[in-house]
């Protein structure tokens, strides 16, 4: 649902491109055709990034360590691990933060660890972690920072099923495939900024649209792995779990639960079947992978017991979660009155997650209840204190009050969890300019444009811009 937060995406696998943006992209696209093909001087610069290219090619390969030959990659190992170092924090921030159950949390990174030992990549340090959403997803971040949502691990029913997604996943890492897209994004980045910065020096009309079709471009080349990729990470991952002696039959039973969610909820699955193609083949593949292997005879295990024993949290909240997920909708249908009824038969069956407490402090901000929203939020920050989410609200309702130095802590606090959003820094800067501070003001306004030109934070900004200088002029 859209929210009042606006989060810059980090770096995994992109979840999708509005039908709207892509055809913005395609005719500006075909503008930019026509201007290559009527300027032999662009055109030039286009043969230099060539070049750069071609020079990149040579100097930036390295051997694939699954395949074991050479690639063209423009991320070393110790950029890789940086970058997901760097970005998992994030990552997990965006998915809804971390389940709260150290149990769970503890089970799957277990799992995770084990099948890690078994890969092409054994002494990278990787991290497992459950992360709340309720939508059916996992996915890998560079240097082997692997996430699987509630939505997914709630519809396991063993072990074996639960090895075959994260044995997927670090099959995307061992084989570098998130690196790999990382050095497409690069390399789309580096003809956008070479034709950028010719078009800047040469002084071109709308040279913002060039800029932005190069953008669309480069996300939409970024949108999925390919179906080779998608194959190659499937015989990893019963690779991996078939050496623990899991039963790989497991592994075809977790894409049937992917396939049975896209048919009943598709709307919870899109960002998975964004990145990851299920297709019949792909199924079919998997099946023959695993009769090749042989890994599902007496000698292997499901490891039932064990995973119910793990998971039982999830048992234990799954009604809770389904008002909340109800709650949702209705919010994003701006039904808010009957969202906080949802919001609160969720808190009477399970009252220890910070998520419901949030959301419905957020459902009356919206009705301008700021006495139930600040109740609701300081009991969300008490069960999870540092909940991105959560802080960003804290400061909203703080705003709204007002308590101006209430609002600047929790920003600052939120802005540690995930730096540099713009929609943080603007508010701050709307605290400053309530407390008359207005050098400060000027700041944050000033490091929101600087953060993004584009976007309602950046035209906020740039009109309180406007409004201090004229406030000044008038002195």
């Amino acid at each position: 649902m859209t929210r009042t937060i606006i989060i810059s995406s980090p770096q995994t696998r992109s979840i999708g491109c509005g039908l709207d943006l892509a055809i913005q992209a395609e005719r500006k696209s075909r503008l930019f055709r026509w201007i290559c093909q009527s300027n032999e001087t662009i055109c030039r610069a286009l043969v230099i990034y060539f070049c750069m290219f071609i020079f990149l090619f040579a100097t930036g390969c390295a051997v694939n360590p699954v395949t074991g030959k050479k690639q063209f990659t423009l991320i070393s190992e110790p950029q890789e691990i940086a970058i997901g170092e760097e970005q998992y924090p994030i990552a997990t921030q965006v998915s809804g933060g971390l389940l709260q159950d150290k149990a769970l949390q503890a089970y799957v990174n277990n799992v995770g660890q084990k099948l890690a030992k078994t890969s092409h990549r054994p002494d990278l340090k990787y991290e497992f972690n459950v992360v709340n959403s309720s939508a059916v997803n996992a996915y890998a971040l560079p240097g082997g920072k692997i996430s699987i949502t509630r939505g997914l691990l709630s519809r396991m029913e063993n072990e074996a099923q639960l090895a075959g997604v994260l044995g997927h996943e670090i099959g995307h890492v061992t084989a570098r495939h998130v690196s790999n897209a990382l050095t497409r994004q690069l390399t789309a980045q580096l003809a956008l900024a070479t034709f950028s910065a010719y078009l800047e020096a040469k002084e071109i009309k709308h040279r913002e649209y060039y800029s932005f079709a190069g953008l669309m471009a480069t996300q939409l080349t970024l949108l999925k792995f390919s179906r080779d990729q998608e194959s190659q990470s499937d015989e990893l991952g019963i690779e991996y779990m078939s050496k623990l002696g899991y039963n790989t039959e497991g592994f075809v039973q977790m894409l049937g639960i992917l396939q049975s969610a896209a048919s009943r909820e598709p709307s919870k699955v899109e960002g998975w079947l964004s990145s990851h193609p299920l297709t019949k083949n792909r199924i079919n593949g998997a099946r023959t992978r695993i009769a090749q292997r042989g890994a599902t005879g007496s000698n292997t295990t499901f490891n039932m017991e064990e995973f119910q024993r793990g998971t039982q949290i999830l048992q234990k909240i799954a009604p809770a979660y389904q008002h909340y997920d109800q709650a949702e909708k209705l919010m994003a249908k701006k039904n808010t009155q009957q969202a906080i009824v949802e919001y609160r038969k969720a808190i009477d069956l399970t009252s220890d997650q910070a998520l419901f407490y949030s959301d419905l402090a957020f459902a009356y901000f919206k009705i301008n209840n700021l006495r139930e929203a600040r109740v609701n939020i300081d009991r969300a920050l008490q069960l999870y204190p540092g909940l991105f989410q959560s802080r960003f609200y804290s400061g909203l309702i703080a705003l709204q009050t007002p308590d101006y130095s209430r609002a600047l802590t929790d920003f600052g606090r939120a802005d540690k969890l995930i730096p540099n959003q713009p929609s943080v820094i603007f508010y701050q800067g709307m605290c400053y300019e309530k407390l008359t501070n207005k050098d400060m003001a000027v700041k944050k306004y000033q490091q929101v444009l600087k953060l993004t030109s584009e976007g309602e934070y950046a035209q906020k900004a740039q009109e309180r811009l406007t409004a201090l200088e004229a406030a000044n002029a008038a002195q």
